[in-house]
């Protein structure tokens, strides 16, 4: 269908922008790397999927380089890049080129 793959790729964009951004709220709230593993192990934000260990590191490692201001900014886009194709006011293709060089 018209936009599925594209939806499909922002889904998993918006996922790990979601993981990166919760791993660093709960590291700025005292929370240090085994418990941050250990919190996300039974499953991420009611999705029903386990996040493993290095994931969740790598998740961490580069939510710290990116900030958590950037983060936020990032996943509003994305969203926005969701609304937009879903809406019919942008094509798929053209909302991913456009979230991905504003990243």
């Amino acid at each position: 269908q018209d936009g599925e793959t594209e939806l499909r790729l922002l889904a998993m964009i918006n996922e790990q922008l979601e993981l990166m951004l919760t791993t660093c709220e709960m590291k700025d709230e005292g929370q240090n790397l085994g418990q941050i593993q250990r919190s996300l192990a039974g499953g991420f934000m009611a999705k029903g999927k386990r996040i493993g260990d290095f994931r969740t590191k790598k998740a961490l490692e580069s939510g710290t380089r990116m900030g958590r201001q950037n983060l936020k900014q990032a996943l509003a886009q994305g969203y926005e890049a969701e609304k937009n194709i879903k809406s019919g006011l942008m094509p798929g293709r053209l909302a991913l080129e456009y979230l991905i060089g504003s990243l």
